[in-house]
């Protein structure tokens, strides 16, 4: 039985995913469940999800991305699947790294 239950508190305990640390612009930076957005006056989307990556160090208060950019319509799609499946989100730093916002330029999940 003692085997069983740190068998199954080791799963557990192993699943619990670490964020994605970037350095620099063109990093991998994790935004995890996508949580909560709001759009801005200035068409940018602001994105807070439950496990963000520091950015040189620095964990930002959310991740944002310019509503302008080629391929947005496909994005909020993958926004809005990986938040109702609770699937992590990974962005590619764009700019910002080391302060409360980081802007990024295209995101990945999983299917």
């Amino acid at each position: 039985m003692n085997k069983l239950l740190f068998i199954c508190a080791f799963l557990v305990l192993s699943s619990t995913a670490k964020a994605l640390d970037a350095q620099k612009k063109g990093d991998w930076i994790s935004v995890g469940v996508p949580e909560s957005f709001h759009q801005g006056t200035e068409g940018v989307l602001y994105l807070h999800g439950d496990n963000h990556g520091a950015c040189a160090g620095v964990t930002p208060s959310y991740i944002r991305l310019n509503m302008s950019h080629s391929h947005f319509k496909e994005f909020y799609s993958l926004l809005l699947y990986t938040a109702a499946q609770k699937q992590s989100l990974d962005c590619v730093v764009d700019g910002g790294c080391g302060g409360n916002e980081v802007w990024v330029k295209y995101c990945r999940g999983k299917f």
